[in-house]
């Protein structure tokens, strides 16, 4: 099993996309949460989006999407937890900084 997320389009307008592939040879269902953080000058903001899906073998399923807009001096925390039966089996965490220019 895998979990990554993914970042497209410009620091102005961001979109974050989890991911999950089941490489096992059966259909599972998966709980997920995606924790978002923003931190910058105007203050901390914090999104947790949390569901179930059911995953079928060696599909690629997008489980969840974040628009974000952030600017140049802002950072982003991106955390990714798969959850099956109530075991973590995958995960994966993004950090952007805002002031690479």
């Amino acid at each position: 099993m895998k979990a990554w997320i993914e970042l497209e389009g410009e620091i102005n307008n961001l979109s974050v996309c989890a991911k999950f592939t089941n490489y096992q040879d059966q259909t599972i269902t998966i709980d997920y949460v995606l924790r978002t953080k923003k931190v910058g000058r105007s203050g901390d903001t914090s999104t947790s989006q949390k569901g179930k899906s059911i995953a079928p073998t060696n599909k690629i399923l997008a489980l969840s999407e974040a628009r974000m807009n952030l600017s140049r001096k802002d950072n982003l925390f991106v955390k990714l937890f798969v959850y099956h039966n109530k075991k973590l089996v995958a995960q994966d965490s993004v950090v952007l900084h805002g002031d690479n220019e």
